[in-house]
């Protein structure tokens, strides 16, 4: 799954709205070559593992994740991924439009969540902070591009998550 801690993947009315689905997802697709190993470095401000693919559950997704080499904090090791839903899959045996499951997946709001709209990148975009995640959510035709940190310390890790979702 996306970011783990405070959901900076898909939110949980997401999950919910389709995990009763049974939905077989297509072959894997090279999700990890969306980002380097440099690039994942560069947003999290310190030196990341290679990068490791995963599945989005039944999501009709996949992941790219760059765990932290070494420890931020007593028990925390950050991370960062990035990852595509495919909406179609996840929409199987709904109604609902890529911009309803974008919605739900950038914009609902939870405690201390920050949403901001972006501009410039694909038909909806959107820049979030809850906690010690940071995630640039981006609605493009039938897909959604996720690239989040946790616990970066790059100080301009909002530029570098943008710079990352314009590069894939």
């Amino acid at each position: 799954m996306m970011c783990s801690k405070s959901r900076c993947y898909l939110a949980a009315a997401v999950v919910a709205f389709v995990s009763a689905l049974s939905v077989v997802v297509a072959a894997e697709p090279q999700t990890c070559a969306l980002m380097t190993q440099q690039t994942a470095a560069a947003i999290y401000g310190m030196p990341v593992l290679p990068g490791r693919a995963e599945l989005i559950g039944q999501m009709g997704g996949h992941s790219c994740r760059f765990g932290g080499a070494e420890p931020v904090g007593a028990l925390n090791v950050g991370f960062v991924e990035i990852g595509v839903i495919d909406t179609k899959v996840a929409a199987q045996g709904t109604s609902a439009t890529p911009a309803q499951l974008f919605k739900l997946a950038a914009r609902e709001p939870e405690p201390g969540k920050t949403i901001e709209t972006l501009s410039g990148l694909g038909q909806d975009a959107t820049f979030s902070v809850s906690g010690d995640d940071k995630t640039v959510f981006v609605l493009s035709g039938d897909k959604i591009l996720i690239v989040c940190a946790n616990y970066s310390k790059n100080a301009g890790v909002k530029a570098a998550l943008i710079q990352a979702a314009t590069a894939a």
